[in-house]
């Protein structure tokens, strides 16, 4: 088989084929981070690397069997600045689709396999169009022990979810790890490199581990074995974090890390990998082109850890490569009926009004993320129902689609809000209604962390702040007009901190403060 990958970084590809038990003829290889090559050359003296991916003659290679790469997400991620499409880096996506239908010149019957972060349906949508196939979410978690969920799109078999293997966090851990200058606070020691202010988040309470977070309980236990991450000791909504079990994604930074023994600790580029479901040691050295091999920083394994795949995941997927899977594929994915009926109804409680493009999207991700983390769960959120066939600026048709929505409220056993310290006037009511009628109000933050999962960070929107303005009058009646303030969630928040700070005070800021 010979295989193109695209955005290779450190050849997990090769490495997934190998596990998988795929024979490869001739691997090639598009990366342009140097400390990526280096330790892809370490390992594998059968890669041939071809540089920039802008740089490829499709013509000068052979017949392709599998083209196969992860563009990169910065443009995507939750963690970038969420440009999608716009983003430079991100468009390379088009890169990819334009590489594969050249290779289909040569090979009308190429397979193919992309993975990109989980991202807005919109973008996610965009994506299947060019690639034709529909993709599969899969959560690293179910064969590591750590989460990271990523899209896939492929046509070499219609992926089903993988059997979770129940990998614990200190299944991975090594007992053994020497820190030099580890500092105590309230009994417990920690890692030099997190920050005083990090060290703060935590305290202990009748012995219990508490790390202070923005939630109504206000902190969350750790307890021996879970993942932490205590990197955002200044955010009011992320503060601290834990995760059951679990570590939390790897990403290139691996500013976070684990409660062992007594220790709060970042992990060792040992545990990344493993985390990654690497060989021990994969990324320990560069191979430099005279042959010798030159030991990698520790800065630099995070960081092409953190870029990388998942190994067991992707090798899962070149399964569907093996001679004779082809004839097991109806059987593999043949719908098997659930042993057990969905039946808690759960109703999912975020903003519609406003910016309602957005605010949909989000409840789409939250609908989506309730159903696939929690497999008892039929998730109810009327505005993404509603908004169907009512106008929201519609007063009417608005107050229809509230009736509504309190009918369906009234089906469910629970209530979950999402921003339930900044609830929008519509969450008011429907929390109220809830609380009246014996429903469960639960804030959905706090549901995420009973099962290790992370809510995506909630992105601020905008107030718009309409001014009325009194111009004139025509025939003894007034003219008025209005003006639109847009202020950013940022400022609002800022804002109402200071007036917290200064009670009975007028508050001013400057535009653009």
């Amino acid at each position: 088989m010979n295989v193109l990958s695209l955005f290779d970084g450190i050849s997990t590809g090769r490495l997934a084929l190998e596990r998988a038990g795929i024979k490869v003829h001739k691997y090639y290889a598009s990366e342009i981070d140097t400390r990526a090559i280096k330790i892809s050359k370490a390992n594998w003296d059968d890669v041939v690397q071809l540089g920039d991916v802008n740089g490829i003659d499709v013509d000068t290679l052979p017949k392709i069997d599998l083209l196969i790469g992860g563009s990169p997400c910065q443009g995507f991620s939750r963690a970038g600045k969420g440009l999608n499409f716009k983003d430079p880096r991100s468009r390379l996506f088009f890169k990819f689709v334009e590489i594969l239908e050249a290779l289909r010149v040569k090979n009308p019957d190429i397979k193919f396999l992309l993975e990109n972060v989980n991202m807005a349906h919109e973008w996610r949508d965009i994506i299947t169009e060019y690639l034709g196939v529909e993709p599969v979410l899969i959560d690293s978690k179910k064969m590591s022990a750590a989460m990271r969920e990523r899209v896939y799109w492929t046509n070499i078999w219609k992926i089903k979810q993988p059997k979770d293997r129940g990998v614990k966090l200190l299944d991975v851990l090594d007992t053994d790890v020497k820190i030099e200058g580890l500092i105590e606070h309230e009994g417990i020691l920690f890692d030099p490199l997190f920050s005083e202010a990090s060290r703060e988040l935590v305290h202990v309470v009748d012995g219990e581990v508490r790390i202070r977070q923005a939630t109504k309980k206000g902190y969350i236990v750790a307890e021996n074995g879970d993942g932490i991450n205590i990197s955002f000791p200044g955010s009011k909504s992320r503060r601290g974090r834990v995760l059951k079990q679990k570590a939390s994604t790897i990403t290139c930074v691996c500013n976070f890390g684990c409660f062992i023994n007594g220790v709060m600790r970042k992990f060792t580029a040992e545990e990344l990998e493993k985390l990654q479901t690497l060989p021990v040691g994969y990324t320990k050295f560069y191979k430099e082109d005279d042959g010798t091999l030159v030991e990698a920083t520790q800065t630099a394994r995070e960081n092409v850890i953190g870029n990388g795949w998942t190994a067991d995941v992707i090798t899962y997927i070149f399964s569907g490569l093996k001679e004779g899977r082809e004839e097991n594929l109806e059987k593999i994915n043949k719908p098997e009926r659930s042993n057990t009926m969905r039946t808690r109804f759960i109703y999912i409680c975020s903003p519609c009004k406003g910016d309602m493009e957005r605010n949909i999207t989000k409840a789409q991700d939250y609908c989506r993320e309730a159903a696939e983390l929690f497999p008892d769960v039929v998730p109810i959120a009327p505005h993404v129902y509603c908004t169907q066939f009512l106008d929201d600026t519609n007063p009417k048709e608005r107050a229809l689609g509230m009736d509504l929505g309190i009918s369906l409220l009234s089906m469910c056993s629970e209530l979950w809000a999402y921003g339930i310290d900044n609830p929008s006037e519509g969450m008011k009511a429907e929390i109220e209604y809830a609380k009246e009628h014996g429903i469960l109000v639960r804030d959905a933050v706090e549901v995420y962390q009973h099962t290790g999962e992370e809510l995506p960070d909630a992105e601020l929107g905008d107030a718009l702040i309409v001014l009325p303005s009194h111009v004139g009058s025509l025939n003894g009646i007034a003219a008025i007009e209005s003006t639109t303030v847009r202020i950013s969630g940022e400022a609002v928040t800022e804002l109402a901190n200071e007036l917290r700070k200064h009670p009975g005070h007028d508050i001013t800021m400057e535009a653009g403060s």
